[in-house]
């Protein structure tokens, strides 16, 4: 049983995850794909976490509202509604209009106060009331100047410290991926990867590129200094031998390729290695990786045997 279970739209990846690790670094638990589930049906895991999480939330924007899935969550909450997080001007459907909504307007453009603050004292209050926090400041002009000074004291502080670990070379494991496809494998192998070695030993771009670094240069960094990189090769990884060049995953694999460094493709969704035709010159060469199948019936078992793999990487 998780205390969240978190639903969004794939178009909305980069702010579910932001918004995720928000969840996670208030200690709680959270349900939100299809890499939580191993050996058993989906939708029965749908249904089960959705009787069992404490609470719902559901990452809401236009994508969100056309997506079929999305709507079979909301149909099926039952017991309790779901806490709805504008992303969007876009509005919650009709049966939801008295539940209270919140915007996380500090990351997107939409007017109005950001609410993220007030989200996560919300969810304190319903997940563990006993130890929830003093409610935020209903203004900024409630705070005093020591106050302001010392959360911008904290942020400074933070900032530098990611900046320092970005520019140190990196050492350890680099999952590269395309996140349309396979975003949440991704981020539910980066979790497993970052409890066993450590979150400094696993690169994963939505997690290691601090807020306002050169994109590019920080993944073709790691890239370039990492013991090992796996690729997730997804059913639309192979996107023919025109590949843009600005595209990323291909600089990335290109990039260790050149560097030989040791790379582990790992096949998901059923995927099979691309033909060295299907690809441009600077990946050929990757179709002569061996390659492991990551199965979602197999999900653990697969993963520790990759964990295996990678400790003798690592430890030589």
């Amino acid at each position: 049983m998780s205390d969240i279970f978190f639903s969004y739209a794939p178009d909305d990846i980069d702010h579910a995850e932001k918004l995720r690790d928000a969840f996670l670094q208030q200690g709680w638990t959270v349900w939100n794909g299809p890499v939580t589930v191993s050996g058993d049906n989906y939708n029965d895991a749908v249904d089960r976490e959705l009787k069992d999480a404490k609470v719902i939330v559901v990452l809401w924007s236009h994508a969100a509202r056309k997506s079929a899935f999305m709507r079979n969550v909301i149909e099926r909450e039952g017991r309790m509604p779901p806490i709805f997080v504008r992303l969007e001007d876009v509005e919650v459907p009709d049966e939801f209009r008295s539940v209270r909504t919140f915007g996380i307007q500090g990351w997107v453009k939409l007017a109005g106060p950001d609410h993220l603050p007030y989200l996560l004292h919300h969810l304190h209050t319903l997940i563990n009331p006993s130890t929830a926090p003093a409610a935020p400041p209903v203004s900024f002009e409630d705070l005093s100047l020591s106050e302001i000074q010392e959360n911008i004291r904290r942020v400074m502080q933070q900032s530098m410290s990611a900046q320092a670990k970005y520019k140190t070379r990196f050492r350890g494991v680099f999952i590269s991926y395309r996140r349309i496809e396979a975003a949440a494998y991704a981020r539910g192998l980066y979790d497993r990867l970052a409890a066993r070695f450590s979150r400094e030993k696993v690169f994963l771009d939505m997690e290691n590129v601090p807020w306002g670094e050169d994109f590019v240069e920080a993944i073709k960094s790691a890239a370039e200094s990492c013991v090992v990189m796996i690729v997730l090769i997804s059913r639309g990884w192979s996107r023919g031998a025109e590949t843009e060049i600005d595209d990323y995953v291909r600089l990335e694999v290109a990039t260790a390729l050149g560097r030989k460094i040791r790379m582990i493709p790992i096949l998901i969704q059923g995927a099979s290695m691309p033909a060295p035709k299907e690809l441009p010159e600077d990946l050929a060469s990757l179709v002569r990786r061996n390659a492991l199948a990551l199965s979602d019936t197999r999900w653990e078992r697969d993963v520790e045997d990759l964990i295996k793999t990678l400790e003798s990487l690592l430890n030589n």
